[in-house]
């Protein structure tokens, strides 16, 4: 059994002041931390908690020594204030609490454990029922009518500063005109779409989700780390790290698990990734149905481009590939585009013109370009490049014919 316990998962321990709870908090123990284990004694406190919401398990011990919590009549009123929260019942191992863990695993709990049997079967039933509510979740969600897996698009720069990360948002809120988009700022040092996109509030961020267990990390997981961007109804964003503590490589069931998840919640799925072939990025590539190589318009930066294509066509598992070109400002002698598709032996899917000052408007305007000026010439050719996209790589949905991006879209800048 995979153990499932994080430090980010929150345990409300339901029939236990905090005194009375040190040997849970004890067996629960895990080599990266300490799980958030709250413990309350009575249950109209239980219900307040619940109400707040955050709390992934609740442990309700129904001996008969913790009468605050009226026993299976408390147990009924927490099933009804959160039926979606798994629930684990703690017995006294009697024939007076067997009955009231039969009454209980009919009624709702997902596991029963005797009180006795804790200390060495407590971590391996709460990390089998938090799979078990992953697992049905998203076999829920995969059920559901006309629900197909989303398409995952990688974008990465061909060197720092190529402008991967402008040309994925405004790729992403192209998109979300018409479809559930979410773009990820997949990357283990500091994300930079916060300081772009400004919410006005703390959010968790990708983060909190490497600090979690593989085996944890579902669709309700990954949807409580998105942030829903006003400006486009329909993208979300999953930002990189915002503190130093969420700052680290995902390792390849993390990286899985998290891309399943997201496939999960939306259409397409684009991903702002670092320039870098690290072993997390391999891993993120290969996963994609399409990536994306951001190019700016000079020679070193193609070349660069080339041998970044040249080292991923020898993976095992080779990505499917395009290129876009940037132009960041008019160049004496620029790159012939005509050749350049031969040279890179991948598809150009887009060329960017020079729009530095309409950038850096829309940038402190906290828009995406294609939001704050979309008749402009750039907004129009990313605008392009979205549609090349969805050409190239279409969702399901759009099997039956491609319904073009629309070409204009409300001037804004409110966006949050």
């Amino acid at each position: 059994m995979v153990d499932t316990m994080d430090n980010s998962v929150a345990i409300l321990l339901v029939g236990r002041q905090a005194a009375g709870s040190e040997s849970i908090r004890d067996i629960l123990t895990h080599p990266a931390g300490f799980y958030r284990l709250q413990p309350i004694g009575h249950l109209p406190t239980a219900l307040a908690r619940l109400a707040g919401g955050g709390v992934d398990l609740i442990l309700m011990d129904l001996s008969e020594s913790q009468a605050e919590c009226a026993g299976l009549e408390g147990f009924t009123q927490l099933r009804a204030v959160a039926p979606e929260i798994p629930l684990i019942v703690l017995y006294d191992p009697d024939p007076v609490g067997e009955k009231l863990a039969e009454h209980a695993r009919r009624a709702g709990a997902m596991d029963c454990l005797s009180n006795a049997s804790c200390a060495t079967d407590l971590r391996r039933v709460v990390g089998s029922v938090l799979e078990r509510r992953r697992a049905g979740v998203d076999a829920e969600f995969q059920s559901l009518p006309g629900r197909k897996k989303g398409k995952v698009i990688a974008f990465m720069g061909s060197k720092g500063g190529a402008g991967a990360t402008t040309v994925s948002l405004n790729v992403a809120a192209a998109l979300a005109r018409d479809r559930d988009v979410i773009l990820a700022e997949f990357r283990p040092t500091f994300g930079s779409l916060s300081q772009y996109l400004r919410p006005q509030r703390l959010i968790r961020d990708l983060g909190h989700l490497l600090q979690m267990n593989p085996a944890a990390i579902g669709c309700p997981e990954a949807e409580a780390c998105l942030w829903s961007y006003k400006g486009a109804p329909r993208l979300r964003v999953l930002f990189g790290p915002q503190n130093i503590e969420g700052c680290k490589e995902a390792d390849s069931d993390q990286s899985r698990a998290i891309n399943l998840a997201l496939t999960m919640l939306a259409d397409y799925v684009v991903v702002d990734l670092p320039v870098s072939l690290s072993e997390a990025n391999r891993r993120t590539m290969q996963a994609a149905d399409c990536v994306v190589l951001v190019v700016e318009r000079d020679l070193i930066c193609i070349r660069s481009a080339s041998l970044i294509l040249q080292n991923m066509r020898e993976w095992d598992s080779a990505p499917r590939t395009g290129v876009v070109i940037v132009s960041r400002v008019a160049l004496a002698t620029p790159a012939d585009i005509s050749g350049l598709e031969s040279q890179l032996d991948a598809p150009v899917f887009g060329l960017i013109p020079p729009a530095p000052d309409l950038c850096a408007f829309a940038q402190n305007a906290h828009v995406p370009l294609v939001v704050y000026d979309s008749e402009s010439l750039a907004a129009s050719s990313l605008n392009a490049v979205a549609e090349e996209i969805r050409r190239r790589i279409p969702h399901p949905a759009d099997a039956a014919g491609i319904p073009q991006v629309a070409a204009r879209a409300s001037r804004s800048s409110s966006a949050n």
